[in-house]
């Protein structure tokens, strides 16, 4: 009796060893108990997680106004339970560079129930990411109250906010120098113009040497047809004298 009570209560605190608490989307892909890690300072996203290999691979949540979202679920109550996290970022995406950061919408510290709760962490200001393959992704990590805890990937683009200026100003030089080869087109609509009013110029000197020459060809069939009427009149004036003489 004794020593199946021991052995049951051994395979209770087996179990709770394994975690009580996961941050989703977890960088390594997690989704249960057993996916929780114990992050310590030298490996803030959990013990052998090969982060290098996994931030292009794992699912994403925006940089939302300077913030990251994402949810914890415990998976027991109690301190070792805890929903309540401390963060740090790395925008260099390596795990090397981690900073503090603000969580300011938290979880609870020893829940009475086994449940999730969402997480809000505000981006430091100034913060850049560069991590990844497309060289806009953070790392998130968090620590329950309870010492367990593991990574999100964050992603900064269109995001607004203090999280995403580095970014928005990247976007903003990506867009004066859309603004510089717009200035060009300018130049160029410019040159066309220049040419066009030449052309139209030209065009309109040439209409109006045509039309001279057309002027000057009826001025000349006028001349030519009046005097070949003068030529008649004499011609008949002639004709009368000798009638009547």
């Amino acid at each position: 009796m004794f020593k199946s009570s021991s052995i049951a209560f051994a395979l209770f605190l087996a179990l709770q060893a394994h975690g009580h608490a996961l941050i989703k989307p977890d960088l390594n892909g997690g989704t249960v108990r057993n996916d929780v890690t114990n992050p310590s300072t030298a490996a803030p996203c959990g013990a052998g997680v090969d982060i290098a290999s996994l931030i292009d691979k794992a699912q994403t949540v925006p940089v939302t106004n300077g913030a990251v979202d994402a949810t914890i679920t415990n998976f027991n109550a109690g301190t070792d339970g805890s929903r309540f996290v401390t963060a740090q970022i790395d925008p260099t995406g390596t795990g090397k560079s981690f900073q503090a950061a603000t969580v300011t919408t938290n979880g609870d510290k020893a829940p009475t129930d086994v449940g999730s709760q969402p997480l809000v962490v505000q981006v430091p200001a100034g913060v850049t990411a560069s991590g990844g393959a497309t060289g806009n992704k953070m790392l998130v990590a968090f620590k329950t109250l309870g010492g367990f805890g593991n990574c999100v990937v964050a992603t900064t683009g269109s995001a607004t906010g203090t999280g995403a200026t580095g970014n928005s100003t990247s976007t903003t030089d990506t867009g004066t120098g859309t603004g510089k080869k717009q200035g060009g087109g300018r130049k160029k609509a410019g040159a066309g113009a220049g040419t066009g009013k030449a052309q139209t110029g030209a065009g309109a000197g040439s209409g109006k040497a045509a039309g001279g020459k057309g002027k000057q060809h009826k001025a000349g069939a006028a001349q030519k047809k009046h005097r070949q009427i003068q030529k008649l009149k004499l011609r008949n004036a002639i004709n009368a004298v000798v009638d009547t003489n």
